[in-house]
């Protein structure tokens, strides 16, 4: 957003992009109902569906400060998905054990396709000329329990867990190579908006993340790799 020529030591970007509808929101499996029988394809589990059936709407913010021997950064994005749920009916119907299960009068007969939000804030410090970039930070994310845009109905899951990220960074060229073990220290099941239970979630204890970049133009230096 600022000049880069004049803001070499600090800067920030913001960023809007648009998600498609391109996983499979109705995939089924073959199991059984809640007791044990009727082996048959079910819809499986919202948590594992390819796909939510939604177009949503990616808003993005990054940005850095360099300070003595080490560099500070932040990022925020949020997934916002209009669309209220999809034509996938939820656990509670999939697994029933009557051939004509009632619909639950709170809306949640069916799946909702729900924002999402990553927060993360850390610091970064480079091991001399080497390339290597160490990094710690503090990563937040989850589903909140009503959307930015549009209604609220549906099943779904709304929480949220806490990480302690610690991670590096290797550049060489043009080439970064990142790594990151965010380790979960905090997770909070949001109760049910429409009937204030608490429902069931799953949180991952820690989470590997890899990814490499490729830099076009401009000079390379490895302490710039920092916030990628």
């Amino acid at each position: 957003m600022l000049p880069t020529n004049k803001f070499r030591s600090g800067n920030i970007a913001v960023g809007v992009g648009v998600k498609f509808p391109t996983g499979n929101p109705g995939y089924k499996d073959t199991f059984p109902n809640s007791a044990g029988n009727l082996n048959q394809p079910r819809y499986v589990d919202q948590s594992v569906q390819p796909g939510d059936g939604g177009y949503g709407l990616l808003l993005d913010v990054q940005a850095f400060k360099r300070i003595p021997h080490a560099q500070l950064f932040g990022a925020v994005s949020y997934l916002a998905n209009p669309r209220d749920f999809n034509d996938t009916t939820s656990g509670s119907i999939n697994r029933s054990t009557s051939l004509t299960p009632t619909f639950p009068a709170d809306g949640t007969g069916y799946n909702s396709v729900p924002d999402q939000f990553l927060i993360r804030l850390g610091g970064a410090v480079p091991f001399g000329k080497t390339g290597f970039v160490g990094s710690l930070s503090w990563r937040a994310e989850g589903l909140p329990r009503y959307d930015l845009i549009g209604e609220s109905h549906g099943f779904r899951r709304p929480g949220i867990e806490l990480f302690i990220e610690p991670g590096f960074t290797y550049a060489k060229g043009k080439n970064v190579y990142s790594f990151q073990t965010p380790v979960g220290y905090y997770r909070n099941r949001y109760p049910n908006p429409n009937t204030g239970s608490a429902g069931d979630a799953t949180f991952p204890n820690y989470i590997f993340l890899a990814s490499y970049g490729y830099r076009f133009g401009g000079k390379s230096a490895a302490s710039d790799a920092a916030i990628d």
